[in-house]
This record gives C-alpha cells, structure tokens and sequence, in this order.
C-alpha cells in the first residue's frame, strides 16, 4: 500500500524536525548552563588568562568547579611548577563565549591576571605572610579579602590590582596601570611610563568588584 501525500508530508516534517533538534544538540557545549567538577593536582598559584572570570575561596579541600563554559573551548589545568592555569581561549573561542570558574584551596601564595577577565578573592582567608599578585595587558585581581602581611603587586601594560596589605607593600608598574590598596602598610613603588598606585576610598573596601568602576583612590 502506498503511503497518501498528507502522510508523507506528515512524516517528512517529523523527520525534519527531530533532525533540526539533534542539530541544536550538536552545537551546543555540554558544560553550558551546568556546573562541572574538575579533578586537579596541588597547587599553589593560579593563573588567569584570556578573559576568564575566577572567584577563589578558601576551603580545607582543593576544588575546581566551572560553572560558566566547557573544557572543549577553554584550558584548565596544573601546571609542572605548581600552577593552576585557566585560560579562557587557548585556541580561540566562539562568539560570545564565557568562562567562570570557582576555585577552593586551603592556601595559595600567588594570582595573576592575563589579557583581560578577573580574579577576585571572596570569603574570609586566613591571615598569611606573603602574597604576590600580578596583572599583564588589562585585566583585575581583587585580593581584598586576601589577608597578608607582605605583598608584592605588578602591573605590566595596563589592569588592575586591589589589596589590604597589613605590613607592606610592593608595588611596581610598567606602561600604564593602578594598584590600589586599603590599610596603612609601608609602601614601595616603582612607576614607569605611567600608571598609579594609591589608596582606595574607604567606601569601596567591602564594595563588590562588579559596582566597583575604574576610578577608586582618593
């Protein structure tokens, strides 16, 4: 029996559409719109590249979590010297891709910032010696929340650091940048071909980074 022309019209639109669905499917990232737990080794830094969005905190147990983005577009992994590098776009991204990561350590002693995105510190940290913390080609390291005695910020080519030293400060700028700190730590700076280190306004130290707008010193 030959099948009438409505029911092959009928079961050529079926096929078209569950054909269009599976095309969706296909294109889209499996981490999108779900968190992803990533195992990795010990670390202690974490370095943040390409425009990636990073929140630390601090917790008994290291964690790795990618809440925004896949492992297919972007790099997430510990490096030979220790490092935790996520970079948003080794290869490139699609567009409007986004990557946020949530990473929890028990202890870290250096954060940096590469060719845009942000690193910002959230929580309570327990009270450390040092930290270094660096920014390169645009970008932000919110260390507010980040309790140390000591610590050393760079700045190369444009980006931003915030801080609260308790004891002392290092700061060095190259081509353009602002390294801002709370507090009243001893302060040590070095500026070449422009930039600023200065204290913020008292009214932006618990401020969130997002409502937080490039102009914060005094």
């Amino acid at each position: 029996m030959t099948p009438s022309n409505s029911v092959r019209d009928a079961n050529r639109s079926t096929a078209l559409a569950i054909l269009w669905v599976a095309t969706l499917h296909l294109g889209t990232p499996a981490a999108v719109g779900a968190e992803t737990d990533l195992r990795v080794s010990a670390f202690h830094s974490v370095d943040v590249r390409n425009g990636a969005h990073v929140t630390l905190r601090h917790g008994d147990s290291r964690r790795v979590t990618v809440t925004r983005g896949n492992t297919t577009e972007s790099a997430i992994r510990v490096e030979k010297d220790g490092r935790l590098l996520i970079d948003r776009c080794p290869e490139g991204c699609s567009r409007g891709y986004r990557l946020e990561v949530e990473v929890v350590t028990p202890e870290i002693d250096a954060l940096s910032v590469t060719d845009g995105g942000w690193l910002r510190c959230s929580g309570r940290f327990p009270r450390q010696a040092d930290l270094a913390v660096a920014v390169a080609s645009g970008g932000t390291v919110d260390a507010r929340s980040m309790s140390a005695d000591d610590v050393s910020a760079a700045v190369q080519q444009g980006g931003r650091i915030l801080t609260t030293p308790r004891e002392s400060l290092s700061a060095a700028i190259a081509q353009g940048g602002a390294v801002i700190y709370w507090g009243n730590p001893d302060i040590q700076r070095s500026i070449q071909q422009g930039g600023v280190v200065s204290r913020g306004r008292s009214s932006d130290r618990d401020r969130p980074l997002e409502e937080l707008g490039p102009a914060l010193a005094d």
